[in-house]
């Protein structure tokens, strides 16, 4: 029964040790690959469109509030309100917004 059992055995092994299709399975591991590249690539893109569709949507609202923000400043700190029309007054926020994005992330890839 020893022998028997281990023969069996050992008839398993020499069945379990055959080589596997490769070629099979780098395809199969290559096709799911591209799909989930694909999947993230169409989700990213989609995210980005939302968030374009929205910024637009948003900026003229933005826009109306910053200028009301400076008209306002205007009147009460003249020399502000004067700094934050000009164009030389965007250049502190236009490097922070930079700093920013690049801080976060979405700049320096």
């Amino acid at each position: 029964m020893q022998e028997r059992w281990d023969e069996d055995l050992t008839r398993l092994f020499d069945e379990a040790r055959q080589p596997l299709p490769a070629e099979e399975f780098a395809e199969r591991v290559a096709f799911r690959v591209r799909r989930v590249q694909r999947w993230r690539t169409r989700r990213r893109l989609v995210s980005w469109l939302l968030a374009a569709a929205c910024a637009f949507a948003v900026s003229p609202y933005v826009l109306q509030g910053s200028f009301a923000l400076a008209a306002c400043m205007d009147r009460w700190l003249p020399s502000l309100g004067g700094a934050l029309l000009s164009p030389a007054g965007w250049v502190f926020p236009i490097l922070f917004a930079l700093w920013l994005l690049r801080r976060v992330g979405m700049l320096g890839r």
